[in-house]
This record gives structure tokens, sequence and C-alpha cells, in this order.
């Protein structure tokens, strides 16, 4: 598996596809079979009906959370059972030094000053790949990735929030989507970037960006553009903060063994 930046880290969304093994050969691209397969569905799959997501807490409390931040976060009892797997590679927990790769700092920003000036705590990152890849993208499964990211107090988590709001408004093509509202402050964004794998289905990611207290998390999820809506993204979101709100366990992942040069000192 690889992971590659679109076009460049400023763009703030993760390309993903697939560089191992599953039934779509040695390149781990959909199979012939299932390119027709999609292919098909495409041509006589009308968008998925949009069931909005509404559920959560908006407005109310601004905890001042403790790390870790992993704890805010989702494990696989969260998600489909049996249908995703951890992606270790982009499983870690976020130092100052790794926040300051994030794309806001693109652009001759001083990203040490600004972080220290948000008085960061803490970040964690973890992705989940569906089983079979892009060839179970291409049928409707989808790669998630959530990132929590804490600091001292809210004033710091507020100006965070709105530099991550101003990088996805900035980046062409990104969209902004109606949502419900969540939390202290949220927002929903989209992006297309090609196709999945060789099929002719739109490549499509959606952004859920919330702020909780001293917390900002962002979910992303990318699928395939006939089965995919903001609302998943916003559902797992309401997860997140129900961790955060005390409304439900906030319990830590296995521990992933992840090599230390991955993960910048500060």
């Amino acid at each position: 598996m690889r992971a590659l930046l679109a076009g460049v880290i400023g763009l703030g969304y993760l390309v993903l596809s697939a560089a191992c093994g599953d039934d779509g050969g040695e390149s781990g691209l959909p199979s012939n079979s299932s390119i027709a397969t999609a292919t098909k569905a495409a041509a006589n799959t009308t968008p998925v009906p949009r069931t909005p997501s509404t559920a959560g807490t908006a407005g109310g409390p601004e905890p001042i959370l403790a790390k870790p931040a992993a704890q805010f976060s989702l494990l696989l009892s969260d998600l489909k059972d049996g249908s995703y797997k951890v992606h270790e590679p982009n499983t870690y927990i976020v130092n100052a030094a790794r926040f300051s790769l994030l794309g806001q700092f693109s652009s001759g920003i001083n990203a040490a000053a600004l972080i220290q000036s948000w008085k960061f705590v803490e970040g964690w990152n973890v992705q989940y790949d569906p089983q079979g890849l892009l060839a179970a993208v291409a049928t409707g499964s989808y790669y998630l990735t959530l990132e929590t990211y804490l600091f001292e107090g809210t004033d710091g988590a507020k100006s965070a929030y709105q530099s991550f709001e101003t990088q996805y408004s900035s980046v062409p093509g990104s969209t902004r989507e109606a949502t419900a509202p969540l939390a202290n402050q949220s927002s929903g964004w989209s992006y297309i970037s090609g196709t999945v794998g060789r099929s002719d289905l739109a490549n499509v990611f959606h952004r859920f960006l919330f702020r909780r207290g001293n917390m900002v998390a962002v979910v992303q999820t990318n699928g395939a553009g006939p089965f995919m809506t903001i609302d998943i993204a916003r559902n797992y979101a309401v997860i997140i903060d129900e961790e955060a709100l005390g409304k439900r366990p906030a319990n830590l992942p296995t521990p992933i063994a992840t090599r230390a040069s991955a993960v910048p000192t500060q």
C-alpha cells in the first residue's frame, strides 16, 4: 500500500492507492472483472439517497480534554465488523514536528511559532482500509482517516480550527458541504480527484471538521462518487464527539507498531 499526497501537501487530501496484493493482481488495482462490474454499476446507479446526519450535540460544553489524543478516535469495533483493517504506516502519534507538515503551514508560514502560539499538545492519526482495497471501493466501501488534535485551551483550538477551514476552502475544486452543526464548531468539505483505479467511478473525498473544547478533529472518507456523501463522515464524527463529552467510553486502541523513523522528533 502506498499513500500519495494529492498534488502537494497543501491540498490536505490524502490520495490512496493500492500497491499490495488483493484480487486485483500484482498492481493491487481492481481486476478487469471488478472494473467491468463497477463501470456497469456506475452507468446504472443513481447517487445514493442522502439520509442527513443529524445526530449529536450542536453547541454545548467546551471541555478541556487530556491526552492521549488517541482515546478520542474510532476503533475497528466501531466500523463494519470484519470489513476494515488498520493501515499501520498511516497510524501514529502526532507531535509538533509532524503537525508542522500539515497543509496550512505550506505557504511560508512559521509553523513552529504558530503551533507554539496555539499551545499544541498532541495529536493522533489513524487510517482504516477496506478489505479488498480499491476493488472494494469500486463496489461501495471506502478508506477512512481520523485525525484528532489537542491543545492546552480552547483559544488555541479555535485558531487551529480556523486554519484548517482556511486550508480546505483555498484548495481549487474543494466544495463546502451543507451539514447539520456538531460540537462547538463544524463544517463539511468534498473534493474530487480522478477516478477509482481503472474504473469510471469518480474518486471522492469528504472531510468533516469539528471542534469540541480544546480538541479539533477531522474525519475523512475516500470512496466512489455514487456511494458517498458527507453524512458518512459526520456520523463517525458524532462518535468522536460523544467520546469527548463522556457519553460513550473513550478507549485507547491496541498499540500499533510504528517505525521510530516514521515519527519526526520535536
